[in-house]
């Protein structure tokens, strides 16, 4: 069997990321953009991720008992360029609803890729050098604030919003087949004497209902605020829409800088210690941005907000991907993104009942939901301790 070149395939899944995320990320600064080429409210902005993410979340729960039957490579391949096509099929969108309808369907197929990818990650990477691995994968994030979001946000300035769907899509569909060209059939954890994966039995362990809240409390709280951000910051605080892009500029070089450092403090063994930290931080840019803005610059709210959720979802990644065995990997990612799904699309409902546009198309009710959102950022660390306590009163899976 031809072997996989590891660090080859890390960066390509790393660059697959950068698009798709790319392309989730664009919908936000977008959104005064979309207000005014298909008169969408800005307050239903929300509506836009709530939906794509729940239809994420149900392709999640009705694949995550088969994902671990087929060829990882097979499942990239189908996974990976339904969502570049349908992220094309954006750029025909008419309204609000057409658009909706479109990334719902891009979404059915974006929840399973995600889940895939990461399984391709949990197989070639062992668990004690994940965290370095995990912070790679998760830099897309940063590179697609660095490099992807002020591409985009110039494309749209160039001819219009449609532009930016064209070029994710094409180059999600280019790297999708490169990336499957590069990787081995990949099938070892398809073992015939261990039983399927059984998501009751799954479900039925305390430690992996723990991770999933994990997942939960930070979704729930970051999908609170980052869909909003751009309108709020623009419309509210009177951020210049043409500087959205530097904003994102600094923000995503601020979250790259961060990933590569707690990266190498994960894996020398102190998450506790890390999580804390950066939901300190998380807490504190919030509130100087959403509650009581004009303590800090916005760009530094922005930075900071950016930096510190980017590094925790990277290393709460790592902690539980030791969690799973081999043939479980595929369904728990699957159904660990599904569960980060639903909360960031219920996220996104929230966000939308609680805000309103007034007659100048301010915001009102931020601050109400932001504190929403720090409560629910508080419950992660508190999570983690009774995790890694529980770790290391019991054996986990080796991964």
């Amino acid at each position: 069997m031809r072997e996989a070149n590891t660090r080859g395939v890390i960066i390509l899944i790393m660059l697959l990321q950068f698009v798709f995320l790319t392309t989730t990320m664009m919908i936000m600064p977008l959104g005064p953009e979309l207000a005014e080429s298909i008169a969408m409210d800005p307050a239903d902005i929300g509506y836009l991720n709530g939906f794509a993410t729940l239809a994420a979340a149900i392709a999640g729960i009705m694949l995550a008992p088969i994902l671990d039957r087929y060829d990882r490579r097979k499942l990239l391949l189908i996974a990976c360029l339904g969502k570049a096509i349908t992220t094309l099929l954006c750029a025909v969108a008419w309204d609000t609803q057409s658009l909706i309808f479109i990334l719902i369907i891009s979404a059915l197929f974006g929840g399973p890729a995600g889940a895939v990818m990461l399984s391709v990650i949990m197989d070639l990477i062992p668990p004690q050098q994940r965290g370095k691995a995990m912070a790679m994968v998760s830099s897309a994030f940063s590179l697609s604030a660095i490099i992807g979001i002020p591409t985009m946000l110039q494309l749209a300035s160039w001819k219009n919003w449609t532009l930016p769907f064209l070029t994710t899509g094409v180059l999600g569909a280019t790297l999708c087949l490169v990336a499957v060209s590069q990787l081995p059939k990949m099938t070892e954890h398809i073992n015939r004497e261990k039983p399927k994966l059984d998501l009751k039995k799954l479900l039925s362990k305390p430690e992996i209902v723990m991770a999933l809240a994990l997942v939960s409390c930070h979704m729930l709280g970051h999908f609170m605020i980052v869909p909003n951000i751009a309108t709020f910051f623009v419309f509210n605080l009177d951020y210049p829409k043409d500087s959205l892009g530097l904003l994102y500029l600094v923000g995503g070089i601020a979250s790259l800088i961060t990933l590569q450092l707690t990266g190498r403090i994960l894996d020398k063994g102190f998450p506790m210690m890390l999580a804390s930290t950066l939901t300190a931080i998380i807490i504190f840019s919030i509130i100087a941005g959403f509650i009581a803005p004009g303590l800090i610059p916005v760009m530094l709210v922005f930075a900071l907000f950016m930096a510190a959720t980017s590094a925790r979802n990277s290393s709460t990644m790592a902690v539980v991907s030791k969690i799973p065995a081999p043939h479980e990997r595929a369904g728990f990612m699957s159904f660990y993104t599904t569960v980060g799904n639903i909360s960031a699309g219920l996220a996104g409902f929230v966000s939308a009942q609680i805000l309103s546009v007034d007659t100048t198309n301010e915001i009102q009710g931020m601050p109400q939901l932001a504190g929403l959102a720090v409560i629910l950022m508080s419950l992660h660390p508190v999570i983690l301790f009774l995790l890694l306590r529980r770790e290391k009163s019991s054996v986990l899976q080796p991964g």
